[in-house]
């Protein structure tokens, strides 16, 4: 392949055209659904017939993608059967970021033209074997990549094509940055502005795979095999395995695939209270949000975890807090308030009635409560308000 002279390259790197696919690069990087037409104009561009952006996850057979000038349909098939045996894709996919791609050089027409896929899935689209491409950063060590092919029978694209396409390399790395963060952004929004008050529960939002794609402090901070909650290579688990099978059917469920959209589901823990997981399905109005860049596919799933040993201790604090009372003081005005009496709340607490009484006239003149009936109602309302 022949090298662009320095002075066309830096013809090139000026002209308006190239500043132009430039620039609706960044429109897309801000708005998602630019992509497609950004896809167009780059494939004419360099001459080439078909585009398609997309990840493509080979053990799950997962893909998600953007190809605007393919059939949906065709689109579907390479997720579900032909990708698997894509050579070009599997050769290419190891290849660092940034790195251009010539299908020529991972795999010989010869060679692709002997293959299933160039026969059976290429060949109706009237494609060749020349292509072009190269990948971008996503999420859990899933390269993206934007491939251009060529029709059949055009020759291999030639250096100005490709230096065309190097140009806008860094700007496609950058783009795919920026819908990352954007997307984390929106996404961490959606829990912070009275959806899911995030300071009461653990939020966690996971795709079909149920790989993690957002999780909050709370979340992220139990996600530990004492909690008996795992992660391998991004997904979401129980250390126990029937636990992880329900799980997985109640994620499986939010799809829409299953019988049970989701679910509750209650973890032990050795030495503490055991955790509560609630599985919803993810709002079908948000599943739209551009996750091209984050993960394997979209978002299917929030879990809710609620922890009661932190809720407990947020609930003392805020005891501590509001009324000033000691530590003592703060468990028993805990258990006073589940209202089966004073008596059933000293022997929880492993102290004699006589003890309790003292404690207790110490919480009502702290709070300014007179009854225990009074007292029940000022503590137990300010603990709804402010932990849940």
């Amino acid at each position: 392949m022949e090298v662009t002279p320095a002075a066309d390259w830096l013809c090139l790197m000026v002209s308006p055209d190239l500043l132009e696919l430039v620039s609706s690069i960044y429109d897309a990087a801000f708005d998602p659904a630019l992509w497609s037409a950004t896809l167009v104009k780059i494939t004419d561009a360099i001459g080439g017939a078909q585009a398609m952006m997309g990840v493509h996850d080979f053990k799950t057979r997962s893909l998600t993608a953007i190809a605007p000038r393919m059939d949906p349909g065709h689109m579907k098939s390479y997720a579900e059967h032909w990708g698997a045996s894509d050579i070009l894709w599997q050769r290419t996919n190891s290849a660092p970021v940034g790195s251009i791609l010539l299908a020529e050089q991972f795999v010989t027409r010869d060679e692709l033209k002997r293959t299933g896929i160039y026969n059976e899935w290429y060949r109706p689209m009237r494609l060749g074997a020349s292509g072009l491409g190269v990948n971008l950063p996503a999420a859990n060590g899933l390269p993206a990549v934007c491939g251009i092919k060529r029709l059949a029978g055009d020759d291999s694209f030639n250096s100005n094509e490709v230096a065309i396409f190097t140009a806008l390399v860094p700007h496609l790395i950058r783009a795919a940055e920026i819908n990352q963060r954007l997307w984390d952004l929106s996404l961490a929004e959606a829990f912070t502005q009275g959806e899911i008050d995030s300071r009461r529960q653990g939020v966690l939002v996971l795709d079909a795979c149920q790989h993690i794609m957002y999780g909050n402090s709370i979340a992220t901070d139990l996600l530990n095999p004492t909690n008996g909650l795992s992660v391998a290579a991004g997904a979401l688990s129980t250390t126990d395995k029937h636990a992880a099978d329900v799980l997985g059917r109640y994620v499986h469920g939010c799809i829409g695939a299953g019988a049970i959209r989701g679910g509750s589901l209650t973890l032990q823990r050795r030495n503490k209270s055991p955790l509560q997981l609630l599985v919803v399905p993810f709002p079908r109005g948000q599943r739209a949000m551009n996750t091209l860049w984050h993960q394997s596919g979209p978002p299917v799933a929030i879990v809710l975890i609620d922890d009661p040993e932190r809720q407990a201790e947020l609930r003392r604090k805020l005891l501590q807090s509001r009324y000033g009372l000691t530590l003592t003081e703060a468990h028993l005005a805990l258990e006073i308030i589940k209202g089966d009496g004073r008596q059933a709340a000293a022997w929880r607490l492993g102290m004699s009635l006589g003890t309790a009484r003292i404690h207790l006239q110490r919480i009502f003149h702290k709070t300014g409560a007179h009854r225990q009936a009074e007292l029940v109602r000022i503590i137990g309302s300010l603990v709804a308000d402010h932990v849940g």
